[in-house]
Protein backbone atom coordinates (compact mmCIF):
# COMPACT_ATOMS: atom_id res chain seq x y z
CA UNK A 1 0.00 0.00 0.00
CA UNK A 2 1.02 3.58 -1.10
CA UNK A 3 2.40 5.72 2.21
CA UNK A 4 0.77 8.99 2.77
CA UNK A 5 3.95 10.84 2.51
CA UNK A 6 4.13 9.33 -1.20
CA UNK A 7 0.57 9.71 -1.55
CA UNK A 8 1.18 13.82 -1.11
CA UNK A 9 4.28 14.21 -2.74
CA UNK A 10 2.58 12.72 -5.81
CA UNK A 11 -0.20 15.05 -5.65
CA UNK A 12 2.50 17.89 -5.00
CA UNK A 13 4.55 17.11 -8.05
CA UNK A 14 1.08 16.66 -10.45
CA UNK A 15 0.12 20.68 -9.24
CA UNK A 16 3.60 22.32 -8.01
CA UNK A 17 3.33 25.57 -8.00
CA UNK A 18 6.79 26.11 -10.42
CA UNK A 19 4.41 24.15 -12.91
CA UNK A 20 2.40 27.35 -12.46
CA UNK A 21 2.70 29.60 -15.71
CA UNK A 22 3.08 32.48 -13.36
CA UNK A 23 5.78 31.01 -11.97
CA UNK A 24 7.46 29.61 -16.00
CA UNK A 25 7.53 33.09 -16.66
CA UNK A 26 9.05 33.88 -13.13
CA UNK A 27 12.26 31.30 -13.66
CA UNK A 28 12.04 32.21 -17.06
CA UNK A 29 12.95 35.70 -16.10
CA UNK A 30 9.97 37.23 -17.75
CA UNK A 31 8.16 39.15 -15.30
CA UNK A 32 8.16 42.63 -14.98
CA UNK A 33 8.67 44.68 -12.27
CA UNK A 34 5.12 46.02 -12.38
CA UNK A 35 3.96 42.49 -12.46
CA UNK A 36 5.95 41.47 -9.40
CA UNK A 37 5.07 44.19 -7.30
CA UNK A 38 1.20 43.28 -8.20
CA UNK A 39 1.88 39.57 -7.21
CA UNK A 40 3.81 41.27 -3.97
CA UNK A 41 0.69 43.00 -2.79
CA UNK A 42 -1.59 40.16 -3.45
CA UNK A 43 0.52 37.97 -1.46
CA UNK A 44 0.64 39.69 1.87
CA UNK A 45 -2.81 39.14 2.02
CA UNK A 46 -1.91 35.53 2.81
CA UNK A 47 1.60 35.71 4.38
CA UNK A 48 0.14 38.30 7.69
CA UNK A 49 -2.00 35.14 8.20
CA UNK A 50 0.03 32.13 8.08
CA UNK A 51 1.11 32.51 11.80
CA UNK A 52 -2.65 32.45 13.07
CA UNK A 53 -2.74 29.07 10.90
CA UNK A 54 -0.05 27.98 12.72
CA UNK A 55 -1.48 29.03 15.78
CA UNK A 56 -4.63 27.70 15.56
CA UNK A 57 -3.38 24.61 15.06
CA UNK A 58 -0.90 24.85 17.97
CA UNK A 59 -3.79 25.89 20.31
CA UNK A 60 -6.17 23.13 19.09
CA UNK A 61 -3.04 19.66 19.77
CA UNK A 62 -3.47 17.97 22.95
CA UNK A 63 -0.21 16.20 22.77
CA UNK A 64 2.59 18.27 24.25
CA UNK A 65 5.66 17.36 22.68
CA UNK A 66 3.64 18.26 18.86
CA UNK A 67 2.26 21.16 20.62
CA UNK A 68 6.49 22.32 21.08
CA UNK A 69 7.26 21.14 17.63
CA UNK A 70 4.49 23.71 16.47
CA UNK A 71 5.90 25.81 18.57
CA UNK A 72 9.08 25.94 17.50
CA UNK A 73 7.70 26.63 13.72
CA UNK A 74 5.62 29.68 14.52
CA UNK A 75 8.12 30.85 16.23
CA UNK A 76 10.43 30.73 13.01
CA UNK A 77 7.39 32.55 11.29
CA UNK A 78 6.49 35.44 13.98
CA UNK A 79 9.33 36.42 15.91
CA UNK A 80 11.64 39.08 16.08
CA UNK A 81 12.44 41.75 14.28
CA UNK A 82 12.84 39.04 11.29
CA UNK A 83 9.42 38.27 11.03
CA UNK A 84 8.29 36.87 8.07
CA UNK A 85 5.76 38.89 7.40
CA UNK A 86 8.13 41.85 7.78
CA UNK A 87 11.33 40.23 5.78
CA UNK A 88 7.97 39.92 2.47
CA UNK A 89 7.05 44.13 3.46
CA UNK A 90 10.81 44.96 3.19
CA UNK A 91 10.59 42.74 -0.59
CA UNK A 92 7.73 44.36 -1.56
CA UNK A 93 9.44 47.61 -0.69
CA UNK A 94 12.92 46.87 -2.38
CA UNK A 95 9.99 46.26 -5.82
CA UNK A 96 9.12 49.81 -5.16
CA UNK A 97 6.37 49.75 -2.88
CA UNK A 98 4.92 51.71 0.14
CA UNK A 99 4.01 50.14 3.74
CA UNK A 100 0.87 52.04 3.44
CA UNK A 101 0.17 50.60 -0.34
CA UNK A 102 0.52 47.08 0.68
CA UNK A 103 -1.48 47.41 4.05
CA UNK A 104 -4.03 49.45 2.01
CA UNK A 105 -4.39 47.07 -0.77
CA UNK A 106 -7.65 45.33 -1.90
CA UNK A 107 -7.09 41.98 -2.61
CA UNK A 108 -8.39 39.43 -5.20
CA UNK A 109 -11.29 37.04 -4.98
CA UNK A 110 -8.59 33.95 -5.81
CA UNK A 111 -6.40 35.50 -2.69
CA UNK A 112 -9.06 35.43 -0.59
CA UNK A 113 -10.43 31.86 -1.25
CA UNK A 114 -6.75 30.95 -0.66
CA UNK A 115 -6.89 32.47 3.04
CA UNK A 116 -10.37 30.69 3.76
CA UNK A 117 -9.48 27.78 2.73
CA UNK A 118 -6.44 27.59 5.18
CA UNK A 119 -8.55 29.15 7.90
CA UNK A 120 -11.17 26.41 7.22
CA UNK A 121 -8.53 23.60 7.30
CA UNK A 122 -6.53 25.08 10.36
CA UNK A 123 -9.29 26.37 12.62
CA UNK A 124 -10.62 22.42 12.34
CA UNK A 125 -11.06 20.25 15.05
CA UNK A 126 -9.32 17.66 13.58
CA UNK A 127 -5.52 19.14 13.74
CA UNK A 128 -4.65 16.59 10.75
CA UNK A 129 -6.65 18.88 8.24
CA UNK A 130 -4.79 21.88 9.14
CA UNK A 131 -1.76 19.96 8.74
CA UNK A 132 -2.31 18.30 5.48
CA UNK A 133 -2.86 22.48 4.03
CA UNK A 134 0.22 23.19 5.84
CA UNK A 135 2.24 20.60 4.57
CA UNK A 136 1.96 20.58 0.68
CA UNK A 137 2.14 24.19 0.59
CA UNK A 138 5.62 24.23 2.68
CA UNK A 139 7.11 20.94 0.99
CA UNK A 140 6.99 23.24 -1.89
CA UNK A 141 8.60 26.69 -0.54
CA UNK A 142 12.52 25.62 -0.27
CA UNK A 143 12.58 24.88 -3.87
CA UNK A 144 10.42 28.47 -5.19
CA UNK A 145 12.63 29.82 -2.97
CA UNK A 146 15.51 28.69 -4.82
CA UNK A 147 14.02 29.37 -8.42
CA UNK A 148 12.94 32.85 -7.31
CA UNK A 149 16.02 34.02 -6.25
CA UNK A 150 17.82 32.33 -9.07
CA UNK A 151 15.57 33.77 -11.55
CA UNK A 152 15.03 37.76 -11.41
CA UNK A 153 17.59 40.55 -11.65
CA UNK A 154 18.30 40.90 -7.81
CA UNK A 155 20.71 43.17 -8.48
CA UNK A 156 18.01 46.28 -9.66
CA UNK A 157 17.26 45.84 -5.59
CA UNK A 158 18.66 48.71 -3.58
CA UNK A 159 18.72 46.77 -0.37
CA UNK A 160 19.98 43.23 0.73
CA UNK A 161 17.33 42.69 3.13
CA UNK A 162 14.88 42.72 0.27
CA UNK A 163 15.70 39.03 -0.85
CA UNK A 164 16.27 38.46 3.14
CA UNK A 165 12.91 36.86 2.64
CA UNK A 166 13.55 34.24 0.19
CA UNK A 167 16.95 33.60 2.12
CA UNK A 168 15.25 32.68 5.11
CA UNK A 169 12.80 30.32 3.40
CA UNK A 170 14.99 28.40 1.20
CA UNK A 171 16.75 27.47 4.68
CA UNK A 172 13.49 26.90 7.09
CA UNK A 173 10.68 25.81 5.39
CA UNK A 174 12.14 22.21 4.87
CA UNK A 175 12.55 21.68 8.36
CA UNK A 176 8.56 22.90 9.03
CA UNK A 177 7.30 20.48 6.79
CA UNK A 178 9.99 17.68 7.72
CA UNK A 179 7.90 18.09 11.54
CA UNK A 180 4.49 18.41 9.57
CA UNK A 181 4.52 15.25 7.74
CA UNK A 182 6.07 13.45 11.05
CA UNK A 183 2.89 14.90 12.70
CA UNK A 184 0.58 13.79 9.80
CA UNK A 185 1.71 10.11 9.82
CA UNK A 186 1.69 9.52 13.58
CA UNK A 187 -2.30 10.89 13.68
CA UNK A 188 -3.42 9.14 10.77
CA UNK A 189 -2.60 5.53 9.52
CA UNK A 190 -5.81 4.14 8.37
CA UNK A 191 -7.53 4.18 5.51
CA UNK A 192 -10.15 6.72 6.29
CA UNK A 193 -8.05 9.09 7.60
CA UNK A 194 -5.49 9.02 4.57
CA UNK A 195 -7.94 9.95 2.45
CA UNK A 196 -9.16 12.94 4.48
CA UNK A 197 -5.79 14.42 3.95
CA UNK A 198 -5.13 13.63 0.53
CA UNK A 199 -8.88 15.14 -0.71
CA UNK A 200 -7.24 18.24 1.78
CA UNK A 201 -4.20 18.45 0.44
CA UNK A 202 -5.76 17.76 -3.21
CA UNK A 203 -7.65 21.07 -2.22
CA UNK A 204 -5.03 22.81 -1.31
CA UNK A 205 -2.89 23.06 -4.48
CA UNK A 206 -6.08 23.92 -6.56
CA UNK A 207 -6.52 26.64 -4.14
CA UNK A 208 -2.71 27.83 -4.25
CA UNK A 209 -3.17 27.13 -7.66
CA UNK A 210 -6.22 29.46 -7.96
CA UNK A 211 -4.77 32.50 -6.40
CA UNK A 212 -1.80 32.68 -9.30
CA UNK A 213 -4.46 32.30 -12.20
CA UNK A 214 -5.73 35.22 -10.19
CA UNK A 215 -2.55 37.00 -10.01
CA UNK A 216 -1.73 36.06 -13.84
CA UNK A 217 -5.69 37.28 -14.73
CA UNK A 218 -5.08 40.94 -12.72
CA UNK A 219 -1.55 42.07 -13.45
CA UNK A 220 0.13 40.37 -16.41
CA UNK A 221 -0.79 42.55 -18.82
CA UNK A 222 1.13 45.34 -16.24
CA UNK A 223 4.68 45.11 -18.56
Amino acid sequence: MQSLRSRLEERIQKKHLLSHPWYIRWQQGRLSRRELQGYAKEYFAFEREFPRFLSAIHSRCTDPNARRRLLENLMDEEAGEENHSELWLQFAEGLGLSRDEIFGHFHSDETEQLVRTFRKHCHSENIADGLAALYVFRRQLSEVARQKMNRWNWSEMTDDSAIRFFDVTKEAEDLAADTEISLLTSMCGDEEADERVVTIAEETLDALHEFLNGVERRYACLN
